[in-house]
């Protein structure tokens, strides 16, 4: 018995915390300065009816042993001390360009900071938070993201650590270049950290590659 509590409670806490999960998620940044360099949609996005069946993309073309870190909780060694989170979403290591998934519209759009892209250096075994030392200003060093919601399914895709190509309020072809994953914002390397969001509620997102059948 006590197994399967224990198998259990990370899903219980995930149901009971999910709402403050939504809550991180939708302020990934605090600085002021990259509040106000986020552009937002102010109303409702007109999901435009569409006859044909759709056509869903991987985030990124190389897919094979690329997953850095899998959506569920991780432990971070930063400032020589353990950080246990729950990851909600997957990451994609490497640089590169970044794809929509679906057909999508552009709901918000922040790019890198280009005085000082990264947030974290590794020195000594563990990654030394440069904000926290005072090598680079509070507030600067953001994570520049994207988010998209899909015309088909109503889903919310969010791609952070990319640098963004397109802009906000555009209607984007699935398959179509989005921007480019680095090293930025709170990143220990570059890589594609990938969300989706169903129902307003986060899901794993290989479990969802999976469904779409882009992923085996």
């Amino acid at each position: 018995m006590n197994k399967i509590l224990n198998l259990l409670l990370p899903i219980f806490r995930l149901i009971l915390n999910h709402e403050k999960l939504q809550k991180q998620s939708n302020n990934w940044n605090d600085s002021p300065i990259a509040s106000k360099k986020t552009e937002t949609l102010r109303s409702e996005i007109p999901i435009p009816e569409t006859v044909e069946k759709p056509i869903f993309f991987h985030p990124v073309r190389i897919v094979s042993e690329r997953v850095t870190s899998p959506y569920g909780y991780r432990t971070l060694n930063i400032d020589g001390k353990a950080v246990r989170q729950f990851h909600i979403g997957t990451d994609f290591g490497g640089s590169g360009p970044v794809y929509a998934v679906e057909d999508c519209i552009v709901t918000k759009a922040l790019s890198a900071d280009k005085k000082y892209p990264v947030r974290f250096a590794k020195r000594d075994g563990t990654w030394v938070d440069l904000i926290k030392s005072k090598e680079i200003p509070a507030g600067r060093a953001w994570t520049p993201y994207v988010i998209l919601k899909g015309i088909h399914t109503g889903n919310e895709y969010k791609y952070k650590h990319v640098d963004p190509s397109v802009e906000v309020g555009a209607e984007i072809t699935a398959g179509s270049e989005i921007g480019r994953s680095g090293n930025f914002g709170y990143s220990m390397g570059a890589h594609l950290h990938f969300e989706v969001w169903v129902n307003s509620k986060t899901v794993d997102p290989v479990k969802y590659l999976k469904s779409l059948e882009l992923v085996k």
